[in-house]
């Protein structure tokens, strides 16, 4: 039986695996290099992510698992994969017939989308609050794939290395979800921390949140994290992330989403992401909205001033691609806004979850770093 190399999401966890392929008489089995079995596809709920335009190449999801992605790049596969499965073959052909009638349909939507930017200057948000949150989550998760490989690049390994000693990880779930439940939002949120020593953290569309290490390590208590954490949820709470897409890349994230993609601009988005500046108006807005929630989950709300109290002092420090906490507006006009805030609430964790989430990564935490806020 001829095996097939490739990478496999799972569409729950962040990162892609290298996987074998197998076609069965009915059914595609995906597994593990070791052999272990990951999931079993049948032919009749295969689907073309793309437009598989090559015969060394295809980009195929599951109707049973659609936010799960299998790559196999190699010639033969989809030569193979017609012989075992002609309703697939059929399938794609269709989709291609779709897709060249649609790209018309999208020519004439695209123009009428110019002028709607000209006449209107808030047709972003406008458009932003358009996109289902179901599109939002699909750009979020292809987007964290892309920077994921970034990071990795970064260090010279083959995958990024994020951070989930589980007593850190469940203290951390905490309070995400007692952040989620002072918020009504469409969203699920994600939190991933990555094990680089940036001290940083940024929002994708949908709900993703990524969190450095470097940061954790910054952090001087648990209402500092707390703070940025509803920070970069208020990002995605007004679809900040969304609008910037919008406004660098134009109606191609939504198009390239409605046709059933994601690839073909998953790169750009993630260089986007790297490069975001959000505006004086977002970020305040972010900040307000992120108080509003430390306040209805009964959270002290000053962590965030403090954070940037000490994080103006290293300003110099954010270079490059990683500068998303130390742009618009500045810090003394975002510490103007939360000076009045008062200090009611209970602390975001107890000693002994602070202590596990410093520890998240593997590293025990400086006594320095447990001084509360």
């Amino acid at each position: 039986m001829t095996e097939y190399r490739g990478s496999f999401h799972d569409g729950e966890r962040a990162a892609s695996h290298a996987v074998v392929v197998r076609l069965r008489m009915r059914e595609l089995w995906i597994e593990d290099p070791g052999g272990k079995l990951l999931a079993i596809w049948p032919y009749d709920k295969l689907r073309a992510v793309d437009e598989l335009a090559t015969a060394k190449s295809a980009r195929l999801s599951c109707a049973d698992a659609p936010r799960a992605r299998l790559v196999i790049e190699g010639e033969g596969f989809l030569a193979d994969l017609a012989e075992e499965a002609p309703e697939f073959n059929r399938r794609t052909r269709a989709l291609r017939r779709l897709m060249r009638r649609g790209l018309w349909a999208a020519a004439g939507l695209a123009a009428a989308a110019a002028v709607f930017w000209v006449v209107l200057p808030h047709g972003v948000p406008f458009l932003a609050r358009m996109v289902p949150v179901s599109w939002e989550k699909a750009v979020g998760a292809s987007v964290l794939d892309d920077l994921l490989a970034y990071f990795a690049a970064m260090e010279d390994e083959e995958e990024a290395r994020t951070c989930d000693v589980a007593a850190g990880r469940e203290a951390l779930d905490r309070l995400v979800a007692r952040l989620d439940g002072a918020t009504e939002s469409p969203y699920d949120y994600t939190v991933i921390v990555v094990d680089l020593d940036v001290m940083n953290a940024f929002a994708l569309p949908g709900g993703y949140i990524v969190i450095f290490d470097g940061l954790l390590d910054f952090a001087k208590s648990p209402e500092e994290v707390a703070g940025v954490l509803a920070h970069e949820m208020g990002h995605v709470i007004h679809r900040h992330g969304t609008q910037a897409m919008l406004r660098q890349l134009g109606l191609a994230v939504i198009f390239d989403f409605m046709m059933g993609g994601g690839g073909s601009i998953g790169v750009e988005l993630g260089s986007l992401v790297l490069s975001l500046s959000y505006s004086r108006e977002a970020e305040l807005q972010a900040d307000a909205t992120g108080i509003e929630i430390l306040q209805s989950a009964g959270l002290r709300p000053v962590g965030l001033a403090a954070f940037f109290k000490r994080l103006q002092t290293r300003e110099g420090d954010l270079t490059g691609p990683f500068q998303v906490l130390s742009t618009h507006p500045s810090f003394a006009a975002r510490l103007d806004r939360l000076k009045d805030v008062e200090d009611t609430g209970e602390t975001s964790m107890s000693p002994g979850d602070w202590a596990a989430l410093k520890a998240i990564c593997g590293a025990g935490p400086d006594d320095e770093d447990q001084t509360e806020t």
